[in-house]
């Protein structure tokens, strides 16, 4: 979570610096601003996911009937987080192409 703060603080003075530049800048040069924006708000939204995941995990272990005896291993999705219906990546999912 103070990533994610630090991000999003990061996030602010990019678009306040975006925002009294523009005029003053070339198009590639605010094309490589709003690529770097742009790339902050996707670090942003997956800390969100990853948080949330982490804490809808703690909660769903708190509340089954077995207690902590049904926690997941790092092992099974290989210290990826889960997508959001719970199930683990899928290795041929591989957006690195």
């Amino acid at each position: 979570e103070g990533r994610r703060s630090r991000l999003e603080e990061r996030l602010e003075k990019m678009r306040a610096s975006l925002a009294r530049t523009r005029e003053r800048l070339d198009d590639y040069t605010l094309e490589l601003q709003r690529h770097g924006m742009e790339s902050v708000e996707r670090e942003v939204r997956w800390l969100n996911e990853l948080i949330e995941s982490e804490r809808s995990g703690r909660d769903r272990r708190r509340s089954s009937p077995e207690g902590s005896a049904q926690q997941d291993t790092p092992g099974e999705t290989g210290g990826l987080p889960r997508h959001r219906d719970n199930t683990p990546p899928d290795p041929s999912d591989d957006t690195a192409k």
